[in-house]
């Protein structure tokens, strides 16, 4: 399920980097808004999705039909399964879940760093060039 999810996930990745920058940027915005729910972020890229053009329209209308199938076969799969495959199943989200957050905290910090030493190098380089000369 996790590889069918990600595979999903991709195309709708291709499908926005296809786009123009101003309309890539509002999708993008949508995506990565987590205060919105699947569904609701749906229904906003399809408002933006009405305004482009018809081969854009029909890839994003495959994805959109194949990330609801998605969902419905997902829950018919989870509600066949036995209570340790689902407690499987739960566990195996929280883990991929909790590597998602690492590596989202992983790369502010790492970004964090190159800031700062930027910064630094900035500054010292500064100081060096408005330093008097030993003439």
């Amino acid at each position: 399920m996790l590889g069918e999810e990600r595979l999903l996930r991709a195309s709708q990745i291709v499908f926005i980097e296809s786009l123009p920058p101003e309309t890539r940027i509002k999708f993008s915005r949508i995506q990565f808004d987590e205060s919105l729910s699947k569904d609701e972020q749906l229904e906003r890229c399809a408002k933006i999705a009405a305004t482009l053009p018809n081969k854009s329209k029909r890839f994003f209308e495959h994805i959109r039909r194949q990330q609801i199938k998605f969902r419905e076969d997902r829950e018919a799969r989870i509600a066949k399964m036995d209570p340790k495959a689902k407690q499987a199943m739960k566990k195996i989200e929280q883990i991929d879940a909790q590597m998602k957050q690492t590596f989202n905290e992983s790369k502010n910090k790492h970004e964090f760093a190159n800031y700062i030493t930027k910064r630094a190098i900035r500054r010292l380089f500064g100081a060096l060039a408005n330093a008097p000369t030993a003439d």
